[in-house]
């Protein structure tokens, strides 16, 4: 929802390389899109292009 800064202000952008970690979650930023894992290896890649589960 437009507005919602949980969902969307400046401090949740992560700039290309960065990592961000929170409960068994580990997300990159690169250029190609956003990888996320978890610690058993599952996760998921978003980019502009496509989403893909693993």
């Amino acid at each position: 929802m437009v507005g919602d800064t949980a969902c969307c202000s400046e401090e949740h952008i992560l700039d290309y390389g960065e990592t961000w970690r929170g409960g068994p979650y580990s997300c990159t930023s690169g250029t190609e899109g956003l990888r996320c894992r978890r610690r058993d290896g599952h996760g998921f890649f978003a980019s502009r292009r496509r989403l893909t589960v693993d």
